[in-house]
């Protein structure tokens, strides 16, 4: 899982033209490394939905494969958190169809949706809607 998390971070940061660090221990030095290097908010946003979307998925991969981890509680906080972060920044940039797409946290009770979501579907809603060239 953190390969792959690690391998999606690179691919967006080659996609904005930024320059990666040789290796990545914490994500969020990592994003603040790359803010830097952006000039316009726009463009640090979009590395932020792109951060954002790719933690997302890596927690609920992790939670759908161990959905009776201790730490559930509070990966669903950091869920929340960045759901609340997503749903800000979606709405600002008006990308309502990717909102409809967010998964429900995993917490006792919410609908199973959960343990089947996957973050490829909102990502590529996400591209679409931004009018990113279709891979």
């Amino acid at each position: 899982m953190p390969a792959e998390i690690e391998r999606e971070c690179y691919r967006l940061a080659t996609e904005l033209g930024l320059n990666p660090p040789d290796r990545v221990e914490i994500l969020e030095k990592l994003q603040a490394r790359w803010r830097r290097q952006l000039r316009q908010q726009w463009q640090r946003e979009m590395l932020d939905i792109g951060m954002l979307l790719v933690r997302q998925h890596g927690l609920i991969s992790f939670l759908q494969c161990h959905p009776t981890s201790p730490t559930r509680p509070e990966l669903c906080f950091i869920l929340d958190q960045i759901r609340a972060d997503l749903t800000r920044l979606l709405r600002r940039y008006k990308l309502t169809e990717s909102l409809s797409k967010l998964p429900e946290l995993p917490l006792p009770g919410a609908p199973e949706s959960w343990m089947t979501w996957s973050g490829d579907e909102l990502r590529a809603s996400v591209l679409k809607e931004l009018g990113a060239p279709e891979e």
